[in-house]
């Protein structure tokens, strides 16, 4: 079986460090694929999208928990239409990347925009 080395930047603050990870699926496909199987409305699109999907759903389930309750709910107010889009327009812009890499950059991307606003520092 074939698969891909992914560098994981993880985004728990506890772990500051790169780690190799190994991925498999439409995630190795590229950006350049991604376009294709968008404008011709094939099979290959409907998994695609179901691979980021997955994606970001594995992305949003390993977040809030009971240690860490102020991680957001990514997909929390979210659209299917407009993550695409995003997708869209990363891959418009990157050809030649992978697909897990646009996912991974929504990924952040929704990390940012669903981040808690900064608590007030306390006087002593």
């Amino acid at each position: 079986m074939n698969g891909a080395c992914f560098t994981n930047f993880n985004r728990h603050r506890d772990y500051p460090r790169a780690e190799v990870r190994y991925g498999l699926g439409h995630g190795l496909s590229s950006c350049g694929a991604w376009i294709q199987a968008r404008k011709m409305h094939n099979v290959d699109q409907m998994l695609m999208e179901q691979w980021v999907a997955g994606y970001l759903s594995e992305a949003n389930l390993v977040g809030p928990d009971i240690d860490a309750p102020d991680i957001p709910d990514l997909l929390k107010g979210e659209d299917w239409a407009g993550l695409t889009d995003w997708i869209d327009n990363y891959c418009n812009a990157h050809p030649l990347d992978k697909l897990y890499t646009a996912a991974n950059g929504l990924a952040v991307e929704l990390g940012r925009r669903h981040a808690p606003p900064p608590k007030p520092e306390e006087k002593h």
